[in-house]
């Protein structure tokens, strides 16, 4: 009877060196939001494989602020955005910054699930 160890070893050895298919990249970054001073606020930059899903990004984004009546800061170059969020009068981050950040990283999973043809 075999062990498994051998059956794995033997999957392995005999598969191709790669596991993962050219449409399954692996990426390495930081998903975090970061926190920064003068004024302490949340920042974080978003990346996009295509313009379309750059712009639903952005949409998504526009209809959830007017929805919450809280606003980021967005700065757009090319396939990338960075937001800043923080509370103007405050000049510091509050819950409701937190609960901006945690909304948008929500609506960037989404918008990573769209699918353009």
């Amino acid at each position: 009877m075999k062990k498994v160890t051998d059956i794995m070893h033997q999957y392995f050895e005999n598969s191709s060196k790669s596991i993962l298919k050219e449409s399954c990249p692996i990426v390495a970054h930081v998903d975090t939001w970061q926190v920064f001073e003068s004024p302490e606020r949340l920042s974080r930059t978003f990346n996009f494989d295509c313009r379309e899903r750059l712009k639903s990004f952005i949409g998504e984004i526009l209809d959830f602020e007017d929805s919450f009546g809280h606003h980021g800061r967005m700065s757009i170059d090319h396939l990338s955005v960075q937001i800043d969020v923080y509370t103007l009068d405050l000049n510091r981050i509050t819950s409701l910054d937190r609960d901006y950040a945690a909304a948008v990283d929500m609506i960037n999973r989404d918008v990573m699930d769209f699918r353009f043809d």
